[in-house]
């Protein structure tokens, strides 16, 4: 679910848009040979958005060794993961830890044009009022428009196509652990 941040910084980079086309196809990177989820099995030219929408790890990490992973760590520290994240390509997959509620909160600050804000946890309903932190603009409003309409594109065509039956307009991403001991939305 970290890869909206790795399309978050190539589109920044301006050498992309989410019409842009990446190939899905094997490549070794320092002795490693990323995989998708489906093994050896690659769509070839695919537009940003559809690599997205079908969580293609092939496509996340050209775009990550193309913007340098530092870019997309730093990236994603504006948008409020704060977090140490490895500055390696693996991190396009989501090897750095973060917590639920750092990740809600970055990709709430595309929901939110680009601006953010440190989460609030409510404690308790007693009609006080309570001191809210005024969101900073992390990114341009228009990249965090654009990156969350790819995110919608998840829910439409893609890995959380699941989450139409809510009836709603949702944005998001899946995410999926190693033999998918694990597997979530966040949107």
């Amino acid at each position: 679910s970290f890869k909206p941040f790795v399309y978050a910084a190539a589109l920044a980079s301006g050498r992309y848009t989410a019409a842009s086309i990446a190939n899905d196809a094997p490549e070794v990177f320092d002795l490693w040979r990323p995989q998708n989820y489906k093994k050896d099995n690659f769509e070839g030219p695919v537009r940003l958005r559809h690599a997205l929408a079908k969580s293609i790890n092939t496509v996340a990490i050209r775009l990550a060794h193309e913007v340098g992973p530092a870019a997309v760590a730093e990236l994603a520290a504006k948008l409020g993961i704060t977090s140490k994240l490895p500055r390696e390509l693996s991190l396009a997959l989501g090897s750095g830890e973060v917590t639920p509620l750092e990740l809600t909160n970055a990709l709430a600050s595309f929901a939110a044009g680009g601006r953010v804000a440190p989460p609030r946890v409510i404690e308790s309903i007693d009609g006080k009022a309570l001191a809210v932190a005024e969101p900073v603009v992390a990114i341009p409003p228009e990249l965090a428009y654009v990156v969350l309409d790819m995110m919608r594109s998840v829910v439409d065509e893609g890995t959380a196509q699941l989450a139409r039956k809510l009836g709603l307009t949702i944005a998001g991403k899946t995410g999926t652990t190693n033999d998918s001991r694990d597997n979530w939305f966040i949107g």
